[in-house]
């Protein structure tokens, strides 16, 4: 029995070196022919389809890129609409007497819609008392003009002043500063001999 499975070994041995001499099976090589053309094929798409989400991706790059200059200007176009059916209130300063030593006059002059009603604040340090400045309506010209004076006891520095105009239900405000001097120091007389 042994032997009989001995020669059987041999017999199988000796067709397995008949065939891999007789060199490879013709549809094993077509077969792995298919394979590599299949290879190559589906190469070709998957490069095709990282050229186009290359592509893809720069135009959506660009298309965002108009999305937001395009909601940029109506933005502005609901803006100049909004302005143009609704004007903003007019507030500005003409004009500021600043700086001023303690204890003299201050001046300020405010462009506003004509009959606007302009009312001006100070801001001072804890302990000091705040001008009384008040409100007025703006003339026929827009303008407003208000004066007061700077107390002497106020420190030099730079004190906030809140401008506000109210017009046909609207308010608009507008701040300044008001800068405080020191009077200069009284010049000392040239020593004698």
């Amino acid at each position: 029995m042994m032997r009989r499975i001995g020669v059987i070994l041999c017999v199988l041995g000796l067709v397995a070196a008949v065939v891999a001499c007789s060199g490879p099976d013709k549809t094993l090589t077509t077969k792995v022919t298919d394979l590599e053309t299949k290879v190559a094929a589906l190469q070709a798409k998957v490069d095709t389809s990282a050229t186009t989400e290359s592509s893809l991706k720069t135009d959506l790059a660009s298309a965002q890129t108009t999305i937001k200059g395009l909601t940029a200007r109506v933005t502005q176009l609901e803006t100049s609409l909004q302005n143009h059916i609704n004007p903003p209130l007019v507030l500005e300063v003409k004009s500021l007497t600043s700086p001023v030593v303690q204890g003299n006059n201050v001046t300020l002059v405010v462009k506003a819609d004509p009959g606007a009603r302009v009312s001006v604040k100070m801001t001072v340090p804890a302990g000091q008392t705040a001008p009384s400045i008040g409100d007025k309506t703006a003339g026929r010209n827009g303008e407003a003009s208000f004066s007061w004076k700077v107390a002497k006891t106020l420190p030099a520095g730079s004190y906030a002043i809140q401008i506000t105009s109210a017009y046909q239900g609207k308010t608009a405000s507008q701040n300044s500063n008001l800068v405080v001097t020191a009077p200069a120091a009284p010049a000392k007389a040239p020593a004698t001999k």
